[in-house]
C-alpha cells in the first residue's frame, strides 16, 4: 500500500467509496420502496378497490331492497293475505297489483309468499304452494324463522331458469307483530356480474362478489356464480376466512393453486353481501424487483460517472503535489538553505499549502537563530552546572558523616526514651495498685460512717426509753406514797379499834386481836413501801446517771461520724488526686511510647537520609557524565546548526 502512488490510492479510495455509497443508498432506497409497496398494497390498494367496488355494489342493490321494502309495506296486500280469499275481487286485484308493481320497476321477478297458508305469488299469478319438505323451499322456512329482515340470495327463477338476485323482505303483520308474509323482488345478475368482472387488480388480481351463505354472486368466471366457496377447489382455504361475520376490512395471505395471494374481504354495508379481492404476492415482487434493477442499474452508472471524474481530479491534484514536491527537493539539495520560499501564488488548497509551508520555513529559520544562540548559552550553563555538581558531591559527602552521628545519637536518645517508658509503666502500675487501696478505705469508711449513723440512731432511742423508765419510776413513787398514807392510816384506825376493843372487855377481845393482826400489816406495808421509794430512788439516780451518759455517748457518737465523714471526704479527695497521677502516669507511658516510636522513625529517616546521600552522590556522579556527555551533545548541535542557512 505504501508502494502505490497517492493518485491511485485517491483514485481507488475514492471508487470504493462512491461504490459503496451509491449501492448502500440504492439497497436503502430499494428496501424502503419494498416496504412501502408492500404497505400500500395491503392498506391501499386492497382496502380502496374494494371499498369503492363495495360501495358501487350498495349503490345497485339499494334501489332492490328500498322497492322490496315498499312492497312489504303495502297495507292493501297486507289485507289481502289475512283474508285468504282467492275467490274474492281483493285477491284478482293483488295479483294484478304485483304485476304492474314489477313492470314498473323493471324487475324480473316479483313474488308474494303467505306465511300464513304457504301460497306462492309471482307477477303472473299463484305459482305454487311451499312445501317444507321441497329443498327448493327451504329458503322461505329458514327466512321466516329467522331474526333477520332483509336477505339477499341469487338462485336460479323457478320459472325462467335465469341466475336471479332475490331482495326477500320480511312482512310482519302491524297489528300483531306475527310473520305474515315474504315479499321481495329479483333482479338479473348479469348487470352486477359484468360490473364485477370489470374491476382488476394488478395484471392478474381479480374481485367478486360473495352472500350470506358463501356463495358466489358475481365473479369474472361465470362457471363459479351460484356455487359455494367450500365446493370450489382453489377457494376452500378462503371458505373459513370470508365466512367470518366481520364488519369493515379484513385480509391475510393465503396459497390457492400453489400460489401465495392477499386475500382481502370488506362487507357491503346493510347487504350482508362481501366483496372479495384476489391479489398476487409475486405480482407485487415482480413490480418490487423491476424497480430495484432499475434503481441499481442508475446507481451503477452513477458510481461509473463519479469514478470517471475522482481519476481527472486525481491526476489534476496528483500533479500540482509532484510541483511542490520537487520545489521541496530543491530545497534540500542546497544544503538545508532556509532562505527559499515557494511558489503561494496559486489561489486553491495547494497554494494555501504553499503559504502554510513557507511560514513553517520562516518559522524554522527563526528556530534555528535562536537555537545557535541557545546553544552558546547551554554550554556555558553546562560547565557552570559540572561544577556545581562536583560541589554538591563533596557537600553530600560530608551529609552523610554527619547523618551518621546524628543516627547514633537518636539510637541513643531512643534507648533513655525506653529506660522512661518502663520506668512510667511501672508508676503507673504502683499508683494503680495505691489508688486501689485508697478506694477500698474509701469505701470502709463510708461503711464505720453508716454503722455511726444506726449507733446513734440507737443511742437516741434508748436515751428516750431511759426517759421512760424515770418517769414510770417517778409514777410508781406516787403510788408508794399513796400506799403509805393509807397504811399510816390504816394503823391509825387499828390503833382506834384496839382502843375501843378494850374499852368492850371481853366482847372485844376478838376485834382486838383482828386490829392487831391490821396494825400489823399496816406497819409491814410502811416498810415495805419505804424499801421500794430506796428502790425507786437508786433506779431514778441509775436512770439519771444512764441519760448522762447515753448523752455523753452520743455527742461522742456526733463527733465520730463527723471525723468519719470528714476523713471519708479527705480520702476521696485523695482517691482523686491518685486517679490523677495514674492518668498521669499512663499518660506519661503512652507519650513515652510514642516518643519511643517516633525515636524510632526518625532514626530510620536518619538511615533513609544516609542511604539517600549515598545514592544522591552516586547520581551526582553520573550526572557529572552526563554534564560531559551533554557537552559533547551541544558541540555536536552546533555543528548541526551551522549547516543550515538563514
Amino acid at each position: 500500500m505504501n508502494k502505490l502512488p497517492i493518485r491511485t490510492l485517491l483514485v481507488i479510495f475514492m471508487a470504493i467509496a462512491l461504490t459503496v455509497v451509491t449501492l448502500a443508498a440504492a439497497f436503502v432506497n430499494i428496501s424502503q420502496f419494498s416496504r412501502f409497496y408492500y404497505s400500500q398494497t395491503e392498506t391501499e390498494l386492497l382496502p380502496n378497490a374494494l371499498g369503492r367496488l363495495g360501495e358501487e355494489v350498495r349503490s345497485e342493490i339499494n334501489r332492490p331492497i328500498l322497492l322490496s321494502t315498499a312492497l312489504s309495506q303495502n297495507s292493501f296486500l297486507h289485507e289481502w293475505t289475512r283474508q285468504a280469499d282467492t275467490s274474492s275481487s281483493l285477491h284478482q286485484q293483488s295479483v294484478d297489483f304485483l304485476a304492474s308493481y314489477g313492470a314498473q320497476n323493471e324487475a324480473d321477478a316479483v313474488f308474494w309468499v303467505s306465511a300464513l297458508d304457504q301460497r306462492y305469488y309471482t307477477q303472473n299469478g299463484f305459482f305454487k304452494e311451499m312445501s317444507a319438505q321441497d329443498s327448493r323451499d327451504s329458503w322461505f322456512f329458514d327466512f321466516m324463522n329467522s331474526d333477520e329482515s332483509v336477505q339477499l340470495n341469487i338462485d336460479p327463477d323457478e320459472q325462467s331458469g335465469a341466475l336471479t338476485l332475490f331482495v326477500n323482505t320480511r312482512v310482519e303483520d302491524p297489528e300483531t307483530g306475527q310473520p305474515l308474509a315474504a315479499a321481495g323482488l329479483g333482479f338479473d345478475v348479469t348487470e352486477i356480474s359484468q360490473m364485477v368482472a370489470e374491476r382488476q387488480l394488478g395484471e392478474r388480481g381479480y374481485i367478486f362478489l360473495v352472500d350470506q351463505q358463501n356463495h358466489v354472486i358475481a365473479h369474472s368466471d361465470n362457471g363459479f356464480i351460484g356455487r359455494a366457496l367450500a365446493d370450489i377447489s382453489d377457494y376452500q382455504p378462503l371458505a373459513e376466512f370470508v365466512g367470518q361475520q366481520a364488519q369493515g376490512f379484513r385480509q391475510q395471505r393465503v396459497t390457492i393453486g400453489g400460489e401465495e395471494v392477499y386475500v382481502g374481504v370488506t362487507d357491503v354495508d346493510g347487504t350482508g353481501l362481501n366483496v372479495v379481492g384476489i391479489f398476487p404476492v409475486s405480482e407485487v415482487s415482480s413490480e418490487i424487483n423491476a424497480v430495484s434493477a432499475w434503481a441499481l442499474l442508475v446507481s451503477l452508472l452513477l458510481a461509473v460517472g463519479f469514478v470517471v471524474a475522482s481519476i481527472f481530479f486525481a491526476n489534476n491534484l496528483s500533479k500540482k503535489i509532484r510541483r511542490v514536491g520537487d520545489q521541496l527537493l530543491s530545497m534540500s539539495g542546497d544544503g538545508g538553505d532556509l532562505t527559499v520560499r515557494l511558489d503561494d501564488s496559486a489561489n486553491n488548497e495547494l497554494g494555501h499549502l504553499a503559504k502554510g509551508f513557507n511560514a513553517i520555513i520562516g518559522t524554522i529559520g527563526n528556530m534555528v537563530e535562536n537555537i545557535k544562540e541557545s546553544q552558546a548559552l547551554m554550554k556555558k550553563d553546562i560547565d557552570t552546572i559540572g561544577d556545581l555538581t562536583g560541589r554538591t558531591a563533596d557537600a553530600t559527602n560530608e551529609q552523610g558523616e554527619q547523618t551518621d552521628q546524628v543516627a547514633t545519637a537518636i539510637n541513643e536518645m531512643g534507648q533513655t526514651v525506653a529506660d522512661i517508658s518502663s520506668i512510667a509503666n511501672r508508676t503507673a502500675d504502683n499508683s494503680e495498685s495505691a489508688l486501689t487501696e485508697v478506694t477500698q478505705t474509701s469505701q470502709s469508711m463510708s461503711e464505720t460512717s453508716t454503722a455511726m449513723h444506726s449507733l446513734n440512731e440507737l443511742i437516741n432511742n434508748t436515751q428516750q426509753t431511759i426517759a421512760e423508765f424515770a418517769a414510770q419510776a417517778e409514777a410508781i413513787d406516787g403510788v408508794v406514797e399513796v400506799i403509805n398514807n393509807i397504811s399510816e392510816q390504816t394503823n391509825l384506825l387499828a390503833l382506834n379499834a384496839a382502843i375501843e376493843a378494850a374499852r368492850a372487855g371481853e366482847q372485844g377481845r376478838g376485834f382486838s386481836v383482828v386490829a392487831d393482826e391490821v396494825r400489823t400489816l399496816a406497819q409491814r406495808t410502811k416498810t415495805s413501801t419505804a424499801e421500794i421509794q430506796e428502790q425507786v430512788a437508786q433506779l431514778q439516780a441509775l436512770a439519771a446517771k444512764s441519760t448522762k451518759a447515753i448523752q455523753q455517748g452520743s455527742e461522742d457518737t456526733e463527733t465520730v461520724t463527723q471525723l468519719t465523714e470528714r476523713s471519708a471526704q479527705s480520702l476521696k479527695q485523695v482517691e482523686a488526686a491518685f486517679q490523677q497521677i495514674s492518668d498521669g502516669n499512663h499518660q506519661v507511658a503512652t507519650a513515652t511510647e510514642e516518643q519511643s516510636s517516633v525515636v524510632e522513625h526518625v532514626n530510620q529517616s536518619a538511615h533513609a537520609i544516609r542511604e539517600s546521600a549515598l545514592e544522591i552522590n552516586d547520581n551526582l556522579k553520573q550526572q557529572r557524565a552526563s554534564m560531559r556527555h551533554l557537552s559533547e551533545l551541544a558541540d555536536h548541535m552546533n555543528a548541526l546548526v551551522s549547516q543550515f542557512k538563514v
